[in-house]
């Protein structure tokens, strides 16, 4: 299963589409993430409005491998998207 999602990830490209996304997008991933950690820096450099937060001591399941931290992003974009 990993197999084919790297496959999958390392075969499409939908970059070109994310220049026209004009929403703000925050996007998440591990430091220790080497799948999407270099996918995640080039969606930053196309998306206009973008913020990334790069999650410490965590992988691709940052939820869980560093839940304060990724709860504390969540909890802040969330508190900003209220006001």
């Amino acid at each position: 299963m990993a197999s084919a999602a790297h496959f999958a990830l390392a075969t499409t490209d939908t970059t070109v589409a994310l220049l026209s996304m004009q929403v703000p997008t925050p996007i998440l991933v591990g430091e220790q993430d080497a799948l999407t950690l270099s996918a995640s820096q080039e969606m930053r450099g196309r998306i206009r409005g973008s913020e990334m937060r790069v999650i410490k001591k965590a992988a691709h399941l940052s939820n869980i491998e560093n839940t304060d931290e990724f709860n504390r992003y969540v909890t802040d974009l969330l508190n900003k998207l209220h006001h």
